[in-house]
């Protein structure tokens, strides 16, 4: 989805969240910095759950406060969650939470992880 909003040139603002548990599980990575570079409405927020020493990004499961501080417009955001069930589901219910209409709320499972 941001790849197509990058070759499309949409000038929507996009903030990918994104939760690996440590460094090497942060799939696609060189890719991601690749369209990041292409599009300047992407920003990638990575947030590691198992931090190695030297770690300086967000540590810890995304939450109520890492979407108010990075996506500070989120209340007119639509948001597109995808992953395994455990976390899309808890993503949800943050969502839910902070009263974001269900219109705003699109999710895809992944399972196998």
């Amino acid at each position: 989805m941001i790849r197509y909003a990058t070759d499309m040139l949409y000038n929507s603002d996009i903030t990918l969240l994104y939760s690996a548990k440590t460094e090497r599980e942060i799939l696609f990575r060189e890719r991601m910095t690749e369209i990041a570079e292409a599009n300047l409405h992407l920003s990638i927020v990575i947030t590691l759950t198992e931090p190695a020493p030297g770690w300086a990004g967000h540590t810890g499961r995304i939450n109520r406060g890492m979407i108010e501080n990075e996506i500070p417009d989120w209340r007119e955001r639509v948001f597109f969650t995808s992953g395994p069930p455990a976390m899309v589901d808890a993503i949800v219910a943050i969502l839910r939470e902070m009263d974001l209409p269900e219109d705003l709320i699109r999710s895809e499972y992944f399972t196998g992880y």
